[in-house]
């Protein structure tokens, strides 16, 4: 059948190899597997490709062997792996975190695993300290990866996180919108405790996040204040009876300021806050993807301004945000008003204006003009009238404007 495929041991099949005089070949069949990598004669998942030392993961069977192959024989030693694909995990299948054993113990995963800009959709763990990790190590990666769907439980005693329950080593360009809940300890959207000098960068949580002592957006719990979070946000509704941080929350003497790059770190809040807290409107507008990028060269933070509610990690050129600083002459000298845009695409300023309820106003800035940069702008707008100027007879969309005139009236033009 198309859909089915044999396997050897080392995960390739007999089409991988070639023989070039007579030989005699040893076969070990591992059984007939799925597209999901899921064994058909029996339990067992389909063995991951190795490629330049570094797991191929195609598919949730490959996850799981890995997962499996982890807990054998994989105690200390730095094994990569990479996804190649977006990856579904089948309802019903339950989830054990990588690094967790069934005899109890417990190894903190030290590699690199690059989700290369793929998602694990559906991850589920039921009572296990964790995440997609038991672990990070102090010499382990995880970076480049998004969850999604997922429900991740935690048990007695634990710590539990979307992509890892602690963590002493780096965390980068991950993101979660995944549901977390913890039934003891710290729960966090991305990890539940860090300790060392743990790195958690550029990572963001939409999904919500309940501890049974503390929550935090990004990381539930921080143990040293040698850890470092910058350029993360998020937007997740947070519980807990202890603590709860739309970042992270710190314990003992470890200081929010030392842990969290100021300026860096953004979370959803009603009103705006000067430790990081922004209005759904101001996440909405592009302003926050303009922060958390104005701090990197390299392209990381994006947003389709007027789609998106929130940024993503993208490279996407289209989704790149700048600055329109507008001078807007109409309400005096001076007086700026901020716009967010995505570079390349037309940037409109306010239309529809009159003047004693007559059609009378336009500006300088043409609804079909295009930026690549952060730009200045001075706009002035003009209206041919009929009556002399009084206040509050000029409107723009709607809305009443101050009338600001740079001379008087002189034949039926107010300039």
């Amino acid at each position: 059948m198309s859909d089915l495929h044999s396997y050897l041991e080392d995960g390739n099949t007999l089409q991988d190899y070639s023989v070039q005089r007579d030989s005699t070949i040893h076969i070990q069949l591992l059984g007939t597997y799925d597209d999901n990598g899921f064994r058909t004669d029996g339990p067992g998942y389909q063995p991951a490709e190795l490629d330049d030392r570094t797991y191929q993961i195609k598919n949730a069977g490959n996850l799981y062997w890995f997962a499996e192959f982890l807990a054998a024989g994989g105690k200390g030693a730095e094994i990569n792996a990479e996804l190649t694909a977006d990856i579904t995990i089948t309802a019903g299948w339950t989830w054990t975190p990588i690094g967790l054993e069934e005899d109890g113990g417990s190894n903190a995963y030290t590699g690199t695993f690059d989700g290369q800009g793929h998602t694990i959709r559906g991850l589920a763990t039921a009572g296990q300290e964790g995440g997609l990790f038991w672990a990070v190590s102090a010499n382990g990666t995880v970076k480049n990866l998004g969850l999604t769907e997922g429900f991740f439980t935690g048990g007695a005693g634990d710590c539990v996180g979307a992509i890892a329950g602690r963590s002493s080593g780096t965390i980068e360009n991950c993101y979660s919108t995944c549901t977390v809940t913890g039934e003891t300890g710290s729960a966090g959207g991305i990890c539940g405790t860090t300790e060392g000098s743990a790195v958690l960068k550029n990572c963001y949580n939409t999904g919500s996040v309940t501890g049974a002592g503390t929550a935090g957006g990004i990381c539930g719990s921080v143990a040293a204040d040698t850890v470092r979070i910058s350029g993360c946000y998020n937007t997740g509704t947070l519980s807990a009876p202890d603590a709860a941080h739309g970042i992270a929350c710190c314990t003992g003497d470890v200081r929010y300021d030392t842990v969290v790059q100021a300026g860096s770190c953004f979370y959803l809040a009603e009103q705006e806050e000067g430790t990081g807290g922004k209005t759904a409107a101001q996440f909405a507008s592009g302003l926050v993807a303009w922060l958390l990028q104005n701090r990197q060269s390299a392209p990381v933070w994006g947003q389709t301004v007027g789609t998106d509610a929130s940024p993503v990690l993208t490279t996407d050129a289209s989704r790149k945000v700048i600055r329109i600083t507008v001078q807007d002459m109409t309400k005096g000298p001076g007086a700026t008003e901020l716009l967010w845009a995505n570079a390349g695409r037309p940037v409109g300023w306010e239309e529809a204006c009159t003047y004693y309820g007559e059609a009378a106003c336009t500006t300088e800035v043409p609804r079909d003009r295009t930026f690549d940069g952060d730009t200045t702008l001075y706009a002035i707008r003009w209206a041919a009238v009929t009556k002399a100027p009084a206040a509050n007879q000029l409107t723009c969309n709607g809305q009443a404007q101050p009338l600001v005139t740079a001379g008087t009236a002189t034949g039926g033009t107010l300039q």
